[in-house]
């Protein structure tokens, strides 16, 4: 069941006059001055334990991303077609490129 067109804007407005009277909430005024007082208090100090193990941690994923980079520098780089035929055994004759040809992107 849709509302009519006329029904629905008298539900429009129905809504829109029932918050006309509403007013935005006002704030403390001295709110601002007590949250910088309390992060004077607290301090902006990390504990030293904390600052050396967030250290290692990211030496630990620095080295290994490295690690990871050289693993893929290092490894021989195949031809897909020529990796296809290593893994089914495929003889390839010197003159037979059809195959390499049809197997290649």
């Amino acid at each position: 069941m849709n509302p009519s067109g006329n029904e629905k804007e008298k539900w429009i407005e129905s809504v829109m006059r029932s918050v006309a009277g509403i007013t935005p909430p006002e704030p403390n005024p001295f709110l601002h001055q007590r949250v910088l007082a309390r992060l004077a208090r607290r301090g902006n100090n990390m504990p030293v334990r904390w600052a050396w193990i967030c250290a290692f941690a990211i030496a630990v994923i620095i080295g290994l991303n490295a690690a990871a980079v050289k693993e893929v520098r290092l490894a021989p780089s195949t031809d897909p077609a020529s990796a296809v035929i290593a893994e089914y055994g495929l003889a390839v004759e010197p003159g037979d490129n059809d195959l390499v040809n049809h197997l290649r992107p």
